[in-house]
Parts: structure tokens; sequence; C-alpha cells
């Protein structure tokens, strides 16, 4: 008795579009067999009673998302008629069925299911539930069957899982070919739209608002005796649920055949199918069509001008036009919501602000380039503040070396997939971006730029790659929720202001490569700025040069030991201050100054281990504000030089030998 999702598909191909099946209903009511019991055995009914046999659950086919098996649920039934006490009665999980005697009436019956007896108590965490009515007779035995209905809602968010493995039986090569997975929302409220390449994750979890959606596959089959690549695809209507798991699973005999979706030679023909689109067409709901030939710009911004006067919102998919190179600001359409851009494009953007490609594209929801991608050459400002932006594919660009300012200001941005060859993700490369919640770190990146995440305010974690030895200055800047930090075994340096600002950030270990800290890295001279709640690892840094200022004020460090930092000379200004929790320093012996403000303001500050034998040159403030209790360890055959030396004699009195 297990409960499924099914889909509605459709079978229109008249040109490229894709039909939407209209859904009947919430859910589909399970039909039972009257008398298919298990398990029990029939009662007879007493002198002037009937008795009702009622059956919850069953086979059922939906829209819906997976429920558990119906038989591992446990069920209240109130059963209620006029002039007569209302009656209760309880199934146990692992059985669907219960006998009830009741004098002669009408009566009502609510069940409702629960997972567990403890969610029985409340009815409002029912999981199903439906009602149903039978006139008892006296003498007699009735049969009733409750039809169930889902009961979560549409009000908050749940999951999409797809399978698309199935594709692999058209025969299709993944060098040479593409499979597009698009999700559409249909109700108000959904997710904005998605565009997955099939070929490079066939499967997955999506998080999507609860609501209605549409699947789309596109996919494309190079073909010799035409010279060119022909299309097929097929659609389907899937419901999301809160807090549920929705499968799509796919199946090939669902495709439109090969051919059957022409694409278009030249911009006439595409623009004439235009015509043709639904009236049903939305920006959440676009109209595919895609065009192959060979084009340049100018010809671009014709068509562009064209699909503004038809006011039919479409998907473009331009992956067989002929065009090497765009570099000019293209004529908004106003109506394009997705791209995938050609093939053969070796340069897109120009190298100025006057040049920005889709600048200020606010429709644009989706892009992508298809396999093979010729793409070299990212220029500035691309996408600059494509607001209405909320998914980028460039996995595919395996030519693309480095981007700046390519996503600048696209604060609806989610997700960015980025080639695993690209060596630098360039300056200003999501900055600004402050929904952006997933992004792949190529495992080939040496340098993340200046800027590059900065202000992406919903980025939880980022696992850096092993090649990589630059972060530049304010690089993750302000990125509020980024709890999870795994630093690279390459890396070089950190720059000024990288992590300023990450305050869910709790623990980073420190690599043995590291060289240097920029100033204001983790911390700053205001508390809201810094990372308030920081645990760092010092323990690898042996090869430690610099620390810049304010670099861990104000990140309630609790602990420092640069014990193993052999080739750090100096700390940085108040590089430690006011870490008010500071309880423990051990300080290199290579050490020779100990700058201003390095442990202003740390008034728990009871132990400090200094190794060096020469007592550093320490700034009058260096222990200023230390906890009275402050102990100072020095080596044996130090102590006295430390007891003499300048600041150091001021705290004479608690200067000892470290193996005491």
């Amino acid at each position: 008795m297990k409960t499924t999702i099914s889909h509605c598909k459709s079978s229109d191909s008249k040109g490229i579009t894709f039909g939407i099946t209209a859904l009947s209903g919430l859910i589909s009511c399970l039909f039972l067999l009257a008398g298919c019991f298990t398990g029990l055995e029939t009662p007879r009914p007493g002198e002037g009673t009937g008795l009702v046999r009622i059956v919850v659950g069953g086979n059922q086919r939906t829209l819906l998302p997976d429920l558990p098996d119906l038989e591992s649920l446990c069920y209240t039934l109130v059963l209620s008629a006029e002039n007569q006490q209302d009656v209760s009665a309880f199934i146990p999980a692992g059985n669907t069925d219960v006998a009830v005697e009741l004098v002669p009436a009408t009566w009502t019956i609510r069940a409702r299911g629960f997972v567990s007896q403890a969610d029985a108590e409340d009815p409002s965490r029912a999981l199903v539930q439906g009602t149903a009515s039978v006139t008892v007779t006296a003498g007699a035995t009735e049969s009733l069957q409750i039809p169930l209905s889902l009961q979560k809602t549409q009000s908050g968010t749940g999951i999409l899982r797809y399978e698309a493995s199935a594709i692999e039986e058209l025969g299709l090569d993944a060098d040479t070919d593409t499979a597009y997975l698009l999700i559409q929302g249909l109700s108000d409220g959904a997710s904005p739209s998605r565009l997955i390449s099939l070929l490079q994750e066939a499967s997955g979890d999506i998080s999507l608002n609860a609501g209605y959606y549409r699947l789309s596959v596109s996919l494309s089959k190079y073909s010799a005796d035409v010279n060119r690549s022909m299309r097929a695809g097929k659609t389907e209507v899937v419901h999301i649920y809160d807090s549920l798991t929705t499968r799509w699973e796919d199946a090939v005999d669902g495709y439109y055949s090969f051919y059957t979706l022409p694409d278009f030679a030249n911009a006439a023909d595409l623009l004439n199918d235009i015509d043709e689109a639904p009236a049903t067409t939305s920006a959440t709901n676009p109209y595919y069509v895609a065009l192959r030939g060979a084009y340049t710009a100018a010809d671009l911004n014709t068509l562009f001008s064209d699909i503004q006067s038809k006011a039919t919102y479409i998907t473009l998919d331009l992956a067989d036009c002929e065009i090497e190179s765009i570099t000019t600001s293209l004529t908004n359409p106003a109506y394009v919501v997705s791209f995938i851009l050609p093939k053969s494009l070796k340069t897109l953007g120009g190298s100025s602000l006057s040049s920005q490609t889709f600048r200020n594209w606010t429709q644009l929801k989706a892009v992508a380039f298809p396999p093979a991608s010729a793409l070299e050459t990212l220029n500035r400002y691309t996408f600059y503040q494509c607001t209405g932006l909320v998914s980028a594919d460039l996995s595919n660009c395996v030519a693309l070396q480095s981007n700046e300012w390519t996503f600048y200001g696209c604060t609806a941005l989610e997700e960015a997939k980025l080639p695993e060859s690209l060596g630098t993700l360039g300056d200003y490369a999501f900055r600004g971006c402050t929904n952006l919640k997933s992004v792949n770190i190529p495992v080939s990146l040496k340098a993340i730029g200046n800027f590059a995440f900065y202000e992406c305010q919903s980025l939880v974690s980022a696992k850096l790659p092993a090649s990589l030895e630059t972060i530049g200055n304010s690089a993750f800047y302000n990125c509020q929720t980024l709890a999870s930090l795994t630093l690279s075994a390459s890396l070089r340096s950190i720059g000024n202001n990288a992590f300023q600002g990450c305050k869910a950030l709790t623990f980073i270990e420190l690599p043995a490569s590291l060289r240097s800290i920029g100033s204001n890295a983790f911390g700053n001279s205001t508390a809201g700025n810094a990372c308030q709640n920081l645990d760092v690892d010092f323990s690898r840094c042996r090869s430690l040069i610099t620390i810049g200022e304010n670099a861990f004020r104000n990140c309630a460090i609790t602990t420092v030991d640069l014990s193993g930092c052999i080739r750090l000379l100096n700390t940085g200004l108040n590089a430690f201050a006011d870490n008010e929790k500071l309880a423990s320093v051990k300080l290199p012996a290579i050490l020779d100054t100990i700058t201003s403000g390095t442990f202003n303001n740390c008034p728990e500050l009871v132990e400090c281990v200094v190794y060096a034998t020469e007592p550093p040159i320490a700034s009058a403030d260096v222990f200023s504000t230390a906890n009275a209790e402050l102990q100072i360890r020095a080596p044996a055959d130090s102590v006295e030089a430390y007891k003499t030396a300048a600041v150091w004699s001021a705290w004479a009195d608690r200067i000892v030998p470290m193996e005491e």
C-alpha cells in the first residue's frame, strides 16, 4: 500500500512547443475493494445495532510527493451522527482497518493519519486525512472506504529529486551533444527558473518553494546527414510540497523522437514560429526556440528588437549559431528569460562599461554554455547587474582561464557553475551576489581575486582546492553566513579584509604553506565587522612571515599559539587586540618585535609563553590591560634578561622560567 507520485505528460509535438496537461485536482482518492481486510476477525453486530467495516489506506497514484507507506501511519477516527454522542476509534501503525459497532443512524467518519501516536495528540500534525459517510442499519454490516488526501501545505519548501539516467539510452555522446533540464514555476511564489545540464549532473536534489513546476527536457544530437544538431524533448508537471520530496524519473518512451522538434535556419522563420506560441506563455513559462546559422552581433540586435515586438517570453537556444565574438552591448529584448549561448563563441563581452553585453537584462533568469564550448575570454561586466539572473552554468567553458566583474550586482543569483579548468577567479567576479548559495571552486584554481565574493551574504561554505595559492583583498568580505571554510594546502597569502565580517565562521585551520595574513583579514577595530567567535589553529604555520594590522582583532579568540611559526619576526599592529576572552598566548623563538597594541584590551590574559632567548622589543602598551594575574614564562637562562629589559621589567615579578 505504498503511495507513489505520477506525472502529467504532454503529447503535443507541434513545432518545439512543450504542452502542459492541466492539473485536475490536488490529490486522487483512494479506490478500495469492499471487504478487503487484513488480519482482523470480522465481528458480528449486536442486537439493535449495526456494524461498520472501516478501511483506510490503499493503492493510489497522484501528482504529489512521496508519502510514507500508509500502513506505517496510525489513525484516529471520529464518528458523528445527529442526536448521538461522538464515537472515537484508533488504528495503530501496521493496520489499516477497524470495525466499530454503532446504533442505527447516518454517521460521518473523519480519519486522520499521523506519523506517530505522539503526533496523534495534535490534529494539526496530521499527514493525511479524509471524510466519508455511511448509514447504519440494525443487524446489518456495512463496509466503508475513506479516501485520504494529503494535508501538507504548499507554502514552505520541498525537494525535487530528479533522475535522468534514461538519456543514456538515447545514444547521446557527451562530447558533442546537449541535454538540459529547465525547471519553471507555474504558480505564485514558485522558485525562479533553473537550467541544469543533465550531461554534467544526471541526478540530484533541488530545494524549491512549494508549488507547481513544469520540467522541460531539451536534447540535441548531431546528425551527419544534415550536418547540424537535431532536437528532441519532453515535458512533465510535478508538485512540490512543504518538507516533502517529489521524485522525477526519466523515461525514454516519454520523449518526442529526434528530428520532430526543428530549430530554425533563419531569424524570420523563428519569429514566425513565435507568433504561434500559446497565449499562456509567461516569464515563468517561456516558449522554447532554437536558432542556427552564421550571425553577427548586429544580426542578434535586430533579432532581439523583433522579439521585443512579439511580446512573447522565450528560452532562446543559440548553441548552433556560428558566431565567434560578441564584444558590444546587445539590445535588451525584454522577453528572453533564459539563454543557451553559441558553442562557437570565443569572446564574450567588451572591456569597458559601454560594452557590457547583457547589462541590466533584469528579466534574464538563466544562462548556460553548451558542451564543447569554445569560450576563451569572458570580459568585464558581461552580466553586470542582471538582477533577475538566478542560475549561470559556465562548466562547459574548458578554455576559459579567468573572469572579472562577470556577475557583479546579480543580486538574485543563487547558483553558479564554473569550469574545473579555471585558473583565476577574477576581481569582483560575484561581488554583491547577495543570494549566492552554491558555487563550485574549480580544482585547478590558483587565485581568488579581490572582492570576488564580496558581500555574498547567503554563501554557507567554501572548500578551496589544493592548488589555490592566493585569496585576494576582501575576497569573502561580509559573507555573513559562511560557516565552513577549508583552506588549501598550497595557500600562500590571505589578502586584506579577506574574511572580515564573516560572522558565522567559528573555526579555521591555517596551512603550513601560508606566508602572509593581511590587515583586517578576519578582524576589525569595530566588533560588529569581525569574525565574532573564531577559533584559529596556527600549529602548522611554519612559513608564516606576516600578520597584518587588526588581523584577528575583536574575534573573541581564547588562545593564540604561534610557537610553531618559526619565520614570524613580529606581530601586526593591534593584531589580537580587543579579544576580551583571550587567556593564553605562546610566541615563537624567532620573534624580535611585539608591535604596539598586539594584545591591547585582553583583560583575561593570564599566560604568555615566550620562546625567544632574547627579549623581543615590545611597545609600552603590550600588556597594559592584561589580567593582574598574568604570568610570563621565558627560557630559564633568559629570565633575568627579561626582568631587566625595557617594558618587560614592569612585569618582573611575573616572569618565571618555563619549567615552573
